[in-house]
């Protein structure tokens, strides 16, 4: 028995790639309030689909690295950003 699954191994690795992408961008830039434009706009940018964005939110926000004020609306403290391998100075 042969199962293929075409498409759903690369649209989970694009969607956590944005995840961390956004991420990266909270931490750099230092921002803990955001809203769901601003995220879209910087990581289509970054040559994100506008689905992918939207899934690497929903991803962030089950993993509790950020939460949702209101519809839209998101917080996150820069001390709570974690990502593998990157070392944020202080």
């Amino acid at each position: 028995v042969k199962i293929s699954l075409l498409g759903e191994a690369d649209e989970q690795l694009a969607e956590n790639q944005c995840a961390k992408d956004i991420m990266r961008w909270l931490s750099e830039e230092q921002i803990t309030n955001f809203t769901t434009k601003d995220v879209v706009e910087e990581m289509t940018r970054e040559k994100h689909l506008k689905t992918t964005i939207h899934k690497a939110i929903t991803i962030l926000l089950q993993e509790k690295k950020i939460t949702r004020i209101k519809r839209g609306y998101y917080e996150t403290g820069v001390q709570n950003i974690e990502l593998e391998g990157f070392v944020q100075d202080e």
